[in-house]
């Protein structure tokens, strides 16, 4: 589960896969409480407003064949760790 100051990366398509794009790490400062409904009050998404500044969506999830799509992926917590000892 995604929560707030959590660390992230967003996914993007990569041909049709969609993959994390480990890039860029982003930090969640807050989750939106709304959830927008999309194609015919089927599709709910779930949005985090990130550290630079955007809105992004964190998952889509379909009421009807309760499918739920991630948009972002957490950043391990041993990525922090293994960094700070190299500086």
């Amino acid at each position: 589960m995604i929560n707030q100051y959590d660390k992230v990366y967003i996914k993007k398509y990569h041909g049709s896969d969609l993959k994390p794009d480990k890039n860029n790490i982003y930090e969640i400062i807050g989750i939106l409480q709304t959830k927008n409904c999309m194609h015919d009050n089927t599709i709910f998404e779930k949005k985090a407003l990130l550290s630079n500044g955007k809105e992004e969506i964190i998952y889509t999830y379909n009421i009807i064949t309760k499918n739920r799509e991630y948009y972002m992926e957490k950043v391990p917590w041993y990525k922090g760790v293994i960094c700070c000892c190299y500086f």
